[in-house]
């Protein structure tokens, strides 16, 4: 019996000690997204696309992806243009993804489709 009740005693205490660290990640991670906003606002502020300091290189960047608004239309489209395989019921979202990506990158759309762009800054060190 006192063999069981340890275990659980140990088991109650790493799930206390998980519950706190993963409560700590959480706020980690909303501090880094706060950090990297006002160093978003701030390179935007200051008229800078990318800034190097030290080793560090802080560059803005945009990432678009297209997003469905009307899956009806869409449909419609794709099949007009003869791209069925990405339909079935309903459109493949998976396999989707691969072609609006390379849409996105020359500039076009599908009806039932929108560009959604995200700001965000990437981070380089230089292994010196």
């Amino acid at each position: 019996m006192k063999i069981i009740q340890d275990k659980i005693e140990e088991l109650l205490h790493q799930r206390t000690k998980v519950n706190e660290i993963e409560t700590m990640l959480k706020t980690e991670k909303l501090k880094k997204t706060e950090m990297q906003n006002d160093v978003m606002s701030e390179l935007t502020k200051q008229g800078f696309n990318s800034i190097k300091i030290g080793n560090t290189t802080v560059a803005k960047s945009i990432r678009k992806t297209m997003r469905i608004i009307n899956e009806k239309d869409l449909m419609k489209d794709l099949r007009r243009k003869g791209l069925n395989n990405y339909i079935s019921e309903q459109i493949d979202k998976d396999l989707f993804k691969g072609l609006a990506t390379s849409m996105v990158k020359d500039g076009k759309l599908f009806e039932g489709t929108e560009i959604s762009e995200l700001e965000y800054i990437s981070i380089r060190q230089s292994k010196k």
